[in-house]
């Protein structure tokens, strides 16, 4: 009967879901910065500190960062059994060519994070995808603004 009930409120929560396409080749939220990649990376680390995210992986090319989500809905619909909260996870691929930053982002909720029993439902052309996207589109701007103090 759980099972049921679960089936029931998942199909009736996704039946309101819309799928949003990105314009760039990759089919995910990315940008150009005109700007190198030693410049652009610390304000992308900082942003997505900011936001609550830690870092996981860091590597030249790549960074991969999660947060535990506070969405209950996912946490009841994706958890599991060994642990019910599940992650948010960002991998940011940054690439450099003649002094300009490619960014492309992949975001996915990460059941059972760090184990060998991980699952990850990637969330490309989701809401939140778009929301990201629009985050992303602003980050020319934060490398020419001021540093704000704390």
């Amino acid at each position: 009967m759980k099972l049921y009930a679960l089936v029931l409120l998942a199909a009736v929560g996704l039946t309101g879901c819309k799928s949003e396409k990105h314009g760039a080749a990759s089919g995910q939220p990315e940008v150009t910065i005109s700007a190198p990649v030693a410049q652009v990376r610390p304000v992308v680390v900082n942003e997505m500190v900011q936001r609550g995210y830690k870092i996981k992986q860091d590597a030249p090319y790549l960074l991969v960062m999660e947060k535990q989500s506070d969405s209950v809905a996912g946490s009841v619909l994706l958890g599991s059994s060994w642990n019910p909260t599940v992650n948010e996870r960002v991998s940011i691929t940054m690439t450099e060519t003649e002094g300009r930053t490619l960014l492309v982002a992949d975001l996915g909720i990460v059941t059972n994070a760090g184990t060998g029993m991980e699952r990850i439902l990637r969330m490309q052309n989701s809401q939140a995808s778009v929301q990201f996207q629009t985050w992303l589109n602003t980050m020319p701007s934060r490398l020419s603004a001021p540093v704000k103090a704390r």
